[in-house]
């Protein structure tokens, strides 16, 4: 009944394991664009377009101290908003693991196997409960 992508339960913070990868590629992307139309011929950086950049106060800032506000930046590129779709998968994952996923079968990866990876996330729910003495 939904037209959301599969996904775990989002109980404590089993979730963000899940697609705290793909929103930082996503995010990564919005700011390679950002970043291009800023420093674009005409834009509000262009002088600085060899430059690192960086994102602070709603402003693309360069190391000279250069800056644009994101939304002047929108403006240029005649948009509102920027959208981004990222997909990620685990290394070891086949090239049919997101197929699957998809399709509701997900395969699993990493954990004790991959060494080089974070293990054993925690998550924690809690909750606050009253008994009332008379009814219990």
């Amino acid at each position: 009944d939904s037209s959301l992508p599969p996904a775990p339960v989002s109980g404590g913070s089993i979730s963000t394991a899940s697609v705290c990868s793909a929103v930082l590629m996503a995010c990564d992307a919005i700011r390679t664009k950002l970043y291009a139309a800023a420093t674009a011929e005409g834009g509000p950086l262009a002088s600085s377009h060899n430059e690192e950049f960086e994102l602070a106060d709603g402003k693309i800032v360069a190391k000279s101290g250069a800056s644009a506000k994101v939304g002047d930046v929108l403006k240029a590129m005649q948009v509102g908003a920027i959208e981004e779709y990222a997909e990620f998968a685990p290394k070891g994952a086949t090239p049919e693991a997101l197929k699957k996923l998809y399709a509701g079968t997900p395969e699993f990866h990493g954990g004790e196997q991959d060494e080089d990876s974070v293990k054993y996330a925690f998550g924690a729910e809690f909750v606050e409960v009253r008994i009332n003495r008379y009814t219990r």
